[in-house]
């Protein structure tokens, strides 16, 4: 059984993105996602989470859906791409590992 915990990753990786100081790059929401430059989102689920690139597959709009995850910690994220420029967080959550209080 995989426990989500809705938004919540996505919060600090929004909050994490908030505090990113890079001049003209601006993150946005889109229909309460929260949109950034594809490689700064890659780079702070890399750093922050540990979150490495699972699956990508072609997206029934323009784009892709990427999941991320981390294996060890149980993190995962998935994103909307579409553009090989930008990209928003749709979910993320945690699977469920022994010893963590669900």
């Amino acid at each position: 059984m995989v426990r989500v915990r809705p938004m919540f990753l996505g919060a600090i990786c929004a909050a994490a993105l908030t505090n990113l100081a890079i001049p003209g790059l601006a993150d946005s929401t889109v229909d309460g996602m929260t949109c950034h430059d594809r490689d700064v989102i890659v780079d702070v689920l890399k750093r922050e989470f540990g979150e490495t690139q699972m699956r990508a597959d072609l997206h029934d709009g323009p784009g892709l859906i990427e999941f991320f995850a981390n294996a060890r910690s149980g993190s995962w994220t998935v994103l909307l791409t579409p553009d090989e420029h930008s990209s928003c967080v749709l979910e993320s959550g945690y699977l469920p590992q022994p010893g963590r209080p669900t």
